[in-house]
């Protein structure tokens, strides 16, 4: 291993394997200890080494596993090979494709068996090569949806519950309580961002579980994934929450009065934001916070935006909805500028605080830092 592929640690796990029946071969494939740096850079070249009957073929052969085990090195041996084999014929071979479904699947039952009986060495794997997975998972939609099936219960999150154990999804689902519908997932840089969202706070109170997606790549194997054992999954900054205890639909009950109520409030809280916000909502998810962002159900969220913005991709757009909380103290000080005249500087300047609050709370810097920085001096002034 050291040899042929220029390691210096010893593999992370080595499978061998000798076949005869409708296809014969011998393979012999690695895990390194640790992923190459390019692993997900276009320079990276995956692939195996193929021979016939102990004569080198191939050097890296692409066809026999799919992409997402593009870090598992090594050789397979098949006499099933011609030696003078073109690499467009060796791309429709049978044989090929047959010896490619075997070795995926033994790899799979050895991630199986090390995440059952081995948890702390799967940990390690996953630590390297956990982001392969997920991007297998994420282009399942283009490979098929028994990619999901062979994956989902591979795939290993941090929690709200534990903050240095990681946690399957079958593992979260079975300490679900009954009343939960849903699994709810929370989307941030780090962990300590997501434990301060606002958004957070109910939930915590309610002592749900939250998943937390801290990688850019998790939200979209998510949003492949779509459910797991016919639970759905829910964002907590995105829609509605779908709480369904009695307390819930109270508070549900008395924020719809208050909305109501306020309805103009709130029509003109939007139209001082203009094309800023999609809507602005009375939020009946928020505890102590004055004010959150949140994206509509359908269509990306505020941090599959910025993922695609970073890529240079400004084509999608979340629908930005304003959250302000009907319990807050500065929600009857907004209400006595409405009062005051919804035309007046003092409200539209309440209103654009207010919005780049929430957006400084999702770690999205203003789009004009600099007004923001005059608007909050002048009100300290006051």
């Amino acid at each position: 291993f050291k040899n042929l592929f220029h390691e210096w640690e010893d593999p992370m796990e080595v499978l061998h394997s000798k076949a005869e029946g409708t296809v014969e071969y011998t393979s012999l494939l690695f895990i390194p200890s640790r992923a190459p740096f390019n692993l997900y850079h276009t320079d990276y070249e995956p692939g195996l080494q193929l021979y016939s009957r102990h004569v080198f073929i191939m050097d890296k052969c692409k066809d026999l596993l799919p992409d997402y085990l593009r870090f598992v090195k090594g050789l397979v041996d098949s006499p099933d090979f011609s030696l003078n084999i073109s690499r467009e014929l060796l791309q429709q071979s049978r044989e090929l494709k047959l010896i490619g479904k075997n070795l995926e699947k033994n790899i799979l039952k050895t991630l199986e068996r090390l995440l059952k009986n081995q948890r702390e060495k799967y940990e390690k794997f996953w630590a390297e090569y956990g982001k392969s997975l997920k991007i297998g998972v994420y282009n399942s939609m283009y490979s098929g949806r028994d990619t999901v099936d062979k994956l989902k219960d591979l795939l290993l999150f941090a929690t709200s519950r534990e903050e240095q154990s990681l946690s399957t999804l079958k593992e979260y689902t079975d300490r679900m309580p009954e009343s939960q519908k849903k699994i709810y997932y929370a989307i941030g840089k780090d962990r300590e961002m997501i434990e301060h969202l606002p958004q957070m706070e109910l939930l915590r109170e309610k002592g749900l579980e939250v998943v937390f997606l801290l990688d850019p790549v998790d939200e979209f194997a998510i949003e492949t994934l779509r459910e797991y054992e016919g639970k759905t999954f829910q964002s907590i900054s995105r829609g509605d929450l779908g709480l369904e205890d009695v307390e819930s639909q109270e508070v549900k009950k008395e924020t719809e009065d208050i909305a109501k109520k306020n309805e103009d409030m709130m029509k003109d809280i939007k139209e001082a934001l203009s094309a800023k916000v999609s809507d602005v909502k009375v939020s009946t998810r928020l505890k102590s916070s004055a004010v959150c962002l949140v994206a509509d159900e359908q269509g990306p969220s505020l941090a599959m935006e910025q993922v695609f913005a970073e890529a240079n991709n400004p084509m999608f757009k979340a629908k930005r909805i304003l959250e302000i909380n009907p319990h807050h103290d500065l929600f009857g000080r907004l209400q006595s500028l409405h009062e005051a005249g919804k035309d007046g500087d003092d409200f539209k300047d309440y209103c654009d605080l207010l919005y780049t609050q929430a957006l400084l709370i999702e770690g999205i810097l203003p789009e004009d830092p600099i007004a923001f920085a005059n608007k909050l001096a002048k009100l300290m002034a006051k």
